[in-house]
């Protein structure tokens, strides 16, 4: 992951993709060789990092809970959208129907794009009134590259 800090920057012009199968590696170049299918009518991304699980132990001859960190479960993603009927919302209908793994792309304005293997767990459309936007819900949750160690991978931007 980056560890450079950058500019503050909006998320205005940000991009994400989603696209099925998976690369020949699970780096920069691997993820960058695959043909990304974009998601359109983005309305709000909002994302999760990967999380330590809480263990604890209760001992009677204690009165504090010992706590540890157990595995982590990946970040996960939820997009907010405006139903429109073009190719990457479609690949999220279908993903959402699947069992199977999607690798997605956030690309931001100030060029860092992060690249993560999810399932999209969940399509749904919104509610609303007379003057709602037909809208929909997308969650997906990071899975864990096949190495089992990690599920992002971040690129920062390239300087001239």
């Amino acid at each position: 992951m980056a560890t450079a800090s950058y500019a503050t920057s909006t998320l205005a012009g940000a991009t994400v993709s989603l696209v099925g199968g998976d690369p020949t590696t699970f780096d920069e170049t691997g993820f960058a060789a695959l043909t990304w299918v974009p998601i359109g009518k983005i309305k709000s991304l909002n994302l999760t990092a990967a999380q330590w699980q809480e263990v604890t132990s209760s001992y009677l001859s204690q009165t504090f809970e010992e706590v540890r960190k157990g595995t982590r479960k990946a970040g996960g993603v939820e997009l907010k959208i405006d139903i429109k009927s073009d190719a990457g919302q479609t690949l999220c209908k279908t993903a959402a129907n699947s069992r199977d793994e999607y690798n997605l792309k956030v690309a931001y304005s100030n060029g860092v794009v992060q690249y993560r293997r999810v399932l999209v767990m969940n399509f749904s459309q919104d509610g609303g009134d007379a003057n709602a936007m037909n809208g929909a819900t997308l969650s997906l949750t990071g899975c864990p590259f096949p190495s089992g160690e990690d599920y992002l991978v971040e690129v920062e931007p390239t300087t001239p």
